[in-house]
């Protein structure tokens, strides 16, 4: 591929985007399966099964345990060389668990955690008493050269830290010592770097992801005191996650007794909590920072030069800010915006500011509690043309006025803005864009407006009542875990499971599946290796197949892998894994090796769930035509936890079902195509290769793939879902008479040619909370560059559709929406046709090409409120910016329609709205202009 043509993909490429530790006693050498006793059971040698206990209480096989290296846990002599060494072993046998027992570890040479590797200690959270000096837990005591660049803990790809504390003894407070990084995650390419239930006491920075290129960051239940960053990220080409995530001195001063004081002193002047530039989408789920300059900075990415995509996009919810200077710094945001839901920010001299590259996009805010008594709440910088909405929101107290717009647009819908004891509530100073107020308590004396151009809009009495908040993050359930407390390696005598990739190994797996369900339940474990699956399995109740890994993993660096050739062909056949009731699978990767891009076949689920409560946890269904079907029998209570891949057909259909739970899926072509330099069959072999792969599956995908099919699950939810390239996104259709109803939060739908198709609900509907479109053209065919032009009787290439015959009963509530169309004009936007929707809040990227409106409404009955047109075009020639997009259509209201209310509506370079309706029930009012 020429230099030219990859830089014009890179835009393209970058949107690819029980007590806690305690050991279970081994099994002897020579057996296959153990229960839970005797206590004296001797440790195992290195490379033989375990069990132990993650942090959760769940049981997890480690084949491997620094102690049998060497380690010394008692802090006295340097464990770095045994740790190092268990580590590599796990490495070279392919992946898997590295134990690291409870103890403390005194470490003065920085670790690499390998590809498919996890090192597993014993944690306590230190918000639910986790002790002084992590008593009883795992601890590493941090000795590295504080003159040495290498970071203490390096991660790579698939490779994760899990239950540990991380201690520097010769830190302080008063004269911080400028070490490395705590933890790096990953670099050059390298996916799914995880830390999950880990305290990081007193780094200087303790995580940094790039600044080269890096992927899939995964961040859960951190502890921080840092002395300078807490997390930064630069170059990061697709999603992170950071869920429960604590950055707060008190976790130091709990440990060793240092003063809070002291710690938050340094950190109100030198913290930043989560710093980000590049991050093409991330997932910011349950943040604290408190006590920081700086709580939470988009800016532009110091790695990236020559790219239009220097910045960041994401969603964000639950976050609280307290006692920082600044709560949340919007130097640069990516055109596709960002959206926070449910956040309390507390600052010192600005709750949310822009920067003056704060351009042609869109901060949106609900539920967001804003105070700066010292400063301002909200702060719109001149230079800056970008919009910042808030919803159902507050601002709190401020000496002046509690929001200064110099540059951009400020919509405030349903909120309360607490007046100053003198001056204006909302200032607009020179360069300010536009001022929206629908429904706050301000007046026209409440606003002093010194620049006579920005545009000022101040409604009443509009929202309708029904117009609900967004609801609140859902309560998950724990995770699940096998029934019993057997143990059985398929790989041992009798079993005999073979994983060189060409003997069959459906029979021997089978046997352990079954023998471990005779002895009451429990693990039948796979070490990592390639296992030649021409049949089907059927894993028993009570019992999990369980491959070598617990962190999420990419297809490139997969340890336990199944060869899948049955089936080929039959689509309805039995599929590769069924899962009776309260049966699971997990840790593995499904790989059709006969697959083909250039002639797709068709075949079973990878996974099909065939009772109630089972689970399906940290599975790649890799190039599977289906993923997982959790909706042809009652499947009530499953559980789908980390599913990715890049399925062809069907991702994830679900129904038939109550109570089901699907959290953190990611699909994406890349966990087909980048797996050059594997050892899986039909692996690319070089750039050229691999590019020409990509395009294949992506014209698959647009012609096939439902990457969610939602038929009659009830109570349903899916927590942190993605999917890029896919015909439709979402698909809602009607199962045995009635449809889905549930939560979704956190949806993001990326290039798809319809992102939601709302067929039928059930009805209750369901809820959409921070959830994004993305439009790509039908029919595009991305190795030529073409974009054909649709029927123009056809609905198709849409953000949202809800179809005819979906009836009245059917309802959709959609809370800080996004449609956008990076580098493409969508032939369609959000199209009603029938039931009802509700849109609170939402940001479009791009209008529509047909000129039809980015908010069509041809029939049923649509509230849509607090809405911004950004107009971004394609991608200019050099590559560093975007066009213009003319001024199509902003809303349509069709002769035919009854009820719709359009209100709060800013646009760029001028409002466009074509209101064919004569219903007294149909409103359009509140638009204004952003210069």
């Amino acid at each position: 591929m020429s230099v030219p043509l990859r830089r014009a993909l890179a835009p393209a490429l970058a949107a690819l985007a029980c007590a806690a530790g305690s050991a279970v006693p081994a099994s002897a050498a020579d057996a296959p399966a153990t229960s839970a006793a005797p206590a004296a059971t001797p440790r195992p040698r290195a490379g033989l099964p375990q069990l132990v206990r993650d942090p959760d209480g769940v049981p997890v096989v480690a084949r491997y345990d620094v102690a049998a290296y060497g380690a010394d846990a008692s802090g006295a002599s340097d464990a770095s060389a045994a740790i190092q060494a268990a580590l590599d072993a796990a490495g070279a046998d392919g992946g898997g668990v590295v134990w690291i027992g409870a103890g403390s570890y005194r470490v003065v040479t920085p670790l690499s955690v390998p590809k498919g590797v996890t090192l597993l200690g014993s944690w306590r959270d230190p918000e639910n008493g986790g002790g002084r000096r992590g008593a009883g837990q795992t601890v590493l005591l941090a000795e590295p050269d504080p003159a040495a660049a290498t970071p203490f803990l390096t991660l790579i790809g698939g490779g994760g830290i899990q239950g540990m504390n991380v201690y520097y003894p010769g830190q302080s407070a008063e004269a911080p010592v400028a070490y490395a990084p705590t933890v790096r995650l990953g670099g050059n390419g390298s996916q799914f770097a995880s830390v999950k239930q880990v305290t990081l006491v007193n780094p200087y920075e303790a995580v940094r992801a790039g600044t080269d290129n890096n992927e899939l960051g995964v961040l859960n239940e951190v502890r921080i005191s840092p002395l300078d960053r807490g997390i930064t990220i630069d170059f990061a080409t697709d999603v992170g996650r950071i869920e429960d995530v604590s950055i707060s001195p008190r976790w130091w001063a709990s440990w060793d007794g240092t003063s809070e004081r002291r710690i938050a002193a340094h950190a109100r002047e030198h913290v930043v909590g989560l710093d980000i530039g590049r991050s093409d989408t991330q997932y910011v789920k349950g943040l604290e920072v408190t006590d920081a300059a700086i709580g939470v900075r988009l800016r532009t990415d110091r790695g990236v030069t020559g790219d239009v995509t220097t910045s960041s996009s994401g969603q964000y919810s639950d976050l609280e800010l307290r006692r920082v200077g600044t709560g949340i710094s919007l130097q640069d945001v990516n055109t596709i915006a960002v959206q926070l839901t449910h956040a309390r920010i507390d600052a010192e001299q600005v709750g949310i500011e822009t920067g003056d590259s704060f351009s042609r996009t869109t901060f949106n805010c609900q539920d967001c509690r804003v105070s700066a008594p010292s400063g301002t709440p909200v702060h719109l910088a001149a230079g800056s043309d970008g919009t910042v909405g808030l919803y159902n929101s507050s601002l709190g107290a401020a000496q002046g006025p509690a929001a200064v717009v110099e540059g951009g647009a400020l919509q405030l819908q349903r909120s309360l803005v607490q007046r100053p004891r003198r001056g204006a509530a909302i200032e607009l100073r020179p360069g300010a864009g536009a001022l929206d107020l629908v429904d706050t308590n301000l007046g026209r004396r409440d606003v002093a407006v010194s620049e006579p151009a920005a545009q000022v809009v101040i409604d009443a009495g509009l929202l309708p009542l029904q117009l609900r908040p967004a609801p609140d993050a859902p309560r998950l359930p724990e995770l699940p875990r096998p029934r019993g407390g057997a143990l059985i390696d398929a790989t041992s005598a009798p079993y005999g499971a073979v994983g060189d990739g060409t003997t069959d190994a459906t029979a021997a797996i089978q046997r352990a599946l079954d023998a471990t369900a005779r002895r009451g339940g429990g693990i039948a474990y796979l070490p990592a290796g390639r296992y030649l699956l021409a049949g089907s399995l059927t894993v028993p109740s009570g019992v999990e197949l369980r491959g070598a890994q617990i962190t999420p993993f990419h297809t490139n660096a997969a340890a336990t892998v199944l060869y899948v050739t049955g089936g080929a062909g039959r689509a309805d056949g039995a599929a590769a894994i069924t899962l009776q009731a309260r049966a699971g699978v997990s840790g593995l990767l499904t790989w059709y090796p006969q697959q083909s891009a250039d002639a797709a076949v068709a075949y079973p689920f990878a996974v099909r769930v065939a009772g109630r409560d089972a689970w399906v946890r940290m599975v790649d269904v890799g190039n599977a035509w289906q993923g997982v079907d959790a909706a042809s029998t009652d499947t009530t209570g499953h559980q789908l936890d980390w599913v990715v891949g890049a399925p062809l057909k069907t991702g994830i259909a679900l129904g038939r079902s109550q109570g089901g739970v699907v959290r953190r899926t990611h699909f994406n072509p890349h966990f087909w195509f980048r797996t050059s330099g594997t050892t899986l069959p039909g692996a690319p072999a070089d750039w050229d290769a691999m590019m020409a792969l990509f395009f294949k599956i992506m014209k698959i995908q647009d012609t096939n793939l439902d990457s969610f099919l939602l038929g009659s699950a009830r109570n349903e939810v899916i927590d942190q879902a993605f999917a890029y390239r896919q015909k439709v996104g979402a698909r809602f259709v009607r199962q045995d008479g009635r449809g889905f109803e549930g939560l979704l939060y956190g949806f993001w739908i990326d290039a798809a040619v319809d992102s939601y198709v709302v067929e039928a609900t059930g009805p209750r509907g369901f809820d959409c909370v921070n959830c994004d479109a993305g439009a790509i053209p039908w029919g595009f065919d991305a190795s030529r560059g073409e974009i054909p032009t649709p029927d123009p009787g056809t609905f198709s290439e849409s953000y949202l559709r809800m179809e005819p015959g979906a009836g009245a009963a059917s309802n959709a509530r959609f809370y800080n929406f996004g449609g956008n169309a990076f580098n493409w004009n969508p032939f369609r936007g959000v199209v009603v046709r029938d039931g009802s929707l509700d849109l609170v809040q939402a940001a479009f990227t791009a209008n529509p090409r047909d000129d039809g409106g980015a908010l069509q409404l041809l029939g049923g009955k649509t509230d849509a409120v607090a809405l911004s047109f950004n107009r971004v075009g394609r991608i200019a020639p050099d590559n560093v910016t975007f066009l213009h997009q003319p001024v199509w259509t902003d809303v349509h209201v069709a002769a035919g329609v009854r009820h719709a209310l359009v209100a709060g509506a800013v646009a760029r370079e001028g409002f466009k709205g074509v209101l064919q309706s004569r219903s007294p029930l149909v409103r359009v009012r509140g638009a204004v202009v952003v210069r």
